[in-house]
């Protein structure tokens, strides 16, 4: 009989929930249950915003966690600025089992030149993708990638990518004995 095991995961968004769903299918099947989570901002910029966003979306789930055999997933994405013009979008996981936690990402990739600027500015990438691709809905299926690469890599293998790397210490217990505990992402949280 097939392991189940009860994931908490700290967002609404479709594409993300499929990806996470799918990340944890090596070690058992999943009961799913999502959590809303307000107060964070429409479009990380930074790897430190990025993080922060996920970090809250994990916690925030797993204080809903009904078992302490529960995962709590935050998964976020956001942009990364590489030099003033040039900007990355990927997603960064983080994973709490117990009173650890651990972190992964997916791959992060271009963006046309120009967007850095609209994006530091206050404007979110759906809402650029959606001008350009006339997908309304793009955040909430195929992303950015998808539109970029014609469907061959989706939000969805993003939001998988991201989740299996940081899920790769809970399924090699004895390789990685030794993780953080929770008083670290408690310390991320008071930060911002």
């Amino acid at each position: 009989m097939e392991k189940i095991i009860d994931i908490y995961i700290g967002t609404e968004n479709p594409a993300k929930i499929i990806g996470i769903e799918k990340a944890f299918r090596p070690i058992g099947g999943t009961r799913t249950y999502t959590v809303r989570i307000e107060g964070l901002k429409p479009q990380p910029i930074g790897i430190n915003e990025i993080v922060y966003g996920a970090v809250k979306r994990a916690y925030q789930s797993y204080k809903k966690c009904s078992s302490t055999d529960c995962f709590a997933v935050g998964l976020e994405a956001g942009i990364i600025e590489i030099t003033g013009d040039y900007c990355h979008s990927g997603q960064v996981a983080v994973i709490i089992h117990g009173d650890k936690y651990s972190i992964g990402t997916s791959l992060f990739f271009p963006l046309p030149l120009g967007y850095c600027k609209e994006l530091v500015r206050g404007e979110e990438l759906a809402d650029i993708m959606a001008r350009e691709s006339g997908l309304t809905s793009i955040r909430r299926n195929i992303g950015a990638i998808g539109y970029y690469t014609y469907g061959y890599i989706t939000r969805i293998d993003l939001s998988y990518q991201a989740t299996l790397s940081a899920l790769i210490p809970f399924m090699n217990p004895e390789k990685f004995s030794k993780l953080p505990g929770l008083e670290k992402l408690e310390e991320i949280l008071k930060i911002q």
